[in-house]
Formats: C-alpha cells, structure tokens, sequence
C-alpha cells in the first residue's frame, strides 16, 4: 500500500474474502472484502470486480449481509449478469483453458488428452464456446461455424458435445460444461479459468492505475501472453477476429511497456520490447520511430541506421512505397544528432 501497489492488493484482499467464504469463514471474509473494496472505491474500478464473474456476487453478498452499504457494492451487483444459479468452482476444481498460443485444456493437473476427447471437434467446440463465452449461441449459428462443410450438422453438434462433457467430466459428473436454453447454447463460465481473462484484467488494470503501478500492471500482461490466440486453430474463421483484436493489445502493451523503461532511462530494455513488436508486425511504421528515438537516446548509430534501412525494406517490399516523409524528416535528424 505504501508503494502505490493498490490494485494487486485490493485483488489479495478480494481473493482471500473468496477462498474464506468458499470455507465457510464468514467472519474472517468480510474485513477482507471491505478492505479490497476501500482500496478500489475511491479508484471507482469495479470493472476488476465485474471480471471476477460469479465470484463477486459471492463477496459483494457477504458485504451486503454484513450490513456494507457501499455504492461501490451496489454499483458491482447492478452490473453483473443475471446469476446462472451454478455455484463458483474452487480454483483448484476448475477447468483451466489456456488460449494464448496453442489451445490446450487442464482438467485438475493434467491435461485433457486427444484420447480423452476422442473426436477434435469436441476440443473444437469447447474453443468455439470459450471464444464466444459471453454470448448464448443458436445452434444453427454454431453448427455452422464448427461444421461448414456439412449441410445437416445436427447429430455432429450432440456427438460432439457429448464428447466434451465426457472429456471433463469430475466427480458426480454433473456439471454439463455448456449449457442449453430454448435452444441457444452457453458456456458455464463459473467452472472454467481462462488466460484470456486474466490477460485482459491486467490491461485493464493498467489503463487504470497510477503509472507506477500501470507499469507493473503492462509488465504483468506481457508476461501472460503466450502466443498468438489458439495458434493450433487456424482453420476456423470465427478465431481471426479474437487473435487480431488480442494481437492488437498485446502490440499496444509492448510499445507501452517500452515507453515505460525509457522514461526511466533503460533504452536497451526498451529497445528489446518495441524490436518484438516489431517482429510481430513489421509493417507498422510508428513502431519504427519509437524505436529509432530509443536508438538515438542510447548514441547507437548504427541501431538506428539499421532500424531505418529495415523499415525502407520493409514497406518497398510490401506496397512498393517509401517510408513517409514524417517519418524521413524524424529520422534525419535524429541521425544528425547522434
């Protein structure tokens, strides 16, 4: 608290009311609800409790039983989605989904294995449902996305989600995974932890926090993208527009990120984080001039000649055109200063 590290610890105080209330601590849950929320209110981020999906209904339900009249509460419980009326899974009973790089599922601590699926669709559907966690999907429009090719994909989806309950399927074996309503199908976000979200509530946490802890908060996030979004997916149009808009954050965090260690003077660290962006579209001409101004501030000519002469090659190749002249005219001098 007194390095301004407010938000990573508002979110201790948040999951230790969580794991309290999950053992039946009421007394010793609420003080730490109240102090994770006294950290935030006055930040006004309840979009970090709203990222907690059910969890918070159950830590804002103490507050309020305890007599909490917070408007930060209030403001919490309005925004939350109807309950499901599933109870929360304990962390370590629920299904992990990794997505940032290849898509791969942990039920406990193993992994769920292609036997264990026995049909790629069922993985299949289980990404289709993730990606589109947020919504309840007719089953017209999923079988038509997971099964283009076929003209009556009916009996396909019910194998398939067979398959998938099957696959992870713990304990009593009751849980059903996705959920079904009046034929829209939904996935039961309460039993899955999914890196994506994760990634995100650090962004977000970033884009709120004073700039010390922002930058914690961008390094965090870094850290957390593993790749490319379900990279082992590429088959499926539905994922483009997930990866392209995850590729675009994680590009924005990077060249964030590299502003942060400049200003703070470690150009050779900024250096490194806007040379992978860079890497990772090589065609983004602002990200050469970032990267040309840290060359400068660290008296590296031949960096910046490098970094210039690429970019030239870049665009030429690609559209057959010169950097434009902003970019020239910043490089000239730059270069007649270093």
């Amino acid at each position: 608290r007194r390095r301004q590290f407010r938000i990573p610890l508002a979110m201790i105080y948040f999951g230790l009311a969580y794991v309290h209330l999950r053992n039946g601590r009421t007394e010793t849950a609420v003080p730490y609800a109240r102090q994770s929320v006294e950290i935030l209110e006055p930040l006004n981020t309840w979009q970090l409790f709203l990222d907690q999906g059910e969890r918070a209904r159950v830590v804002c339900r103490a507050l309020l039983d305890a007599g909490e009249e917070s408007p930060f509460v209030a403001e919490v419980m309005r925004r939350l989605p109807a309950s499901s009326g599933v109870e929360v899974v304990a962390a370590d009973t629920a299904v992990r989904v990794q997505c940032l790089g290849q898509f791969r599922v942990f039920a406990g601590e193993e992994e769920v294995t292609q036997a264990q699926w026995v049909s790629t669709k069922a993985r299949d559907m289980l990404a289709y449902f993730v990606t589109f966690r947020r919504q309840r999907i007719p089953l017209e429009k999923a079988t038509a996305d997971i099964w283009p090719e076929q003209d009556q994909p009916g009996r396909a989806f019910h194998s398939a989600l067979y398959r998938l309950r099957q696959a992870l399927r713990r304990g009593d074996g009751k849980t059903k995974f996705v959920q079904v309503k009046s034929g829209e199908y939904w996935l039961d976000g309460a039993q899955f932890q999914i890196d994506v979200d994760e990634f995100e509530t650090a962004v977000a946490a970033a884009a709120r926090a004073p700039q010390e802890e922002a930058a914690q908060w961008r390094q965090k996030a870094i850290a957390l993208y593993g790749g490319a979004y379900m990279n082992n997916l590429l088959y499926y149009d539905w994922v483009d527009a997930e990866r392209q808009r995850l590729e675009e954050k994680y590009l924005q965090l990077l060249a964030a990120a590299a502003a942060d260690e400049a200003q703070s003077g470690n150009y050779g660290a900024a250096l490194e984080l806007i040379n992978r962006a860079i890497q990772r579209d090589a065609l983004r001409e602002n990200f050469y001039c970032l990267a040309m101004e840290y060359y400068a501030a660290a008296h590296d000519r031949s960096g910046l000649l490098r970094c210039y002469q690429r970019l030239t090659q870049e665009l030429q190749e690609a559209f057959g055109l010169p950097p434009s002249p902003h970019t020239e005219q910043r490089y000239r001098q730059l270069l007649s200063r270093v």
